[in-house]
């Protein structure tokens, strides 16, 4: 079980940060589209780090102003029923 304390949203996709690392949570688009949860990798914005969210670049300090408590969790199945 992961808990995410903190996130943000942005153009209505759920974000969360875990660990100091940023992920988009699993959603399902207007369009019936379902999107897994997925680890964002760091990108260099000019001399600072950031991250690309739904297409655009942003910046650490960017997304500390919109970051907000959003106490997401994530259920983990691990069974020996299950192949994975």
């Amino acid at each position: 079980m992961k808990i995410y304390k903190y996130g943000f949203y942005y153009r209505n996709v759920k974000y969360g940060w875990l660990n100091k690392e940023l992920y988009r949570l699993p959603y399902t688009s207007k369009s019936n589209y379902s999107f897994v949860l997925k680890k964002l990798e760091p990108i260099t914005i000019g001399n600072k780090v950031g991250y690309r969210v739904g297409g655009d670049r942003k910046t650490i300090e960017q997304l500390k102003e919109i970051t907000i408590p959003i106490n997401h969790v994530e259920h983990e199945i691990k069974d020996k029923d299950c192949p994975f």
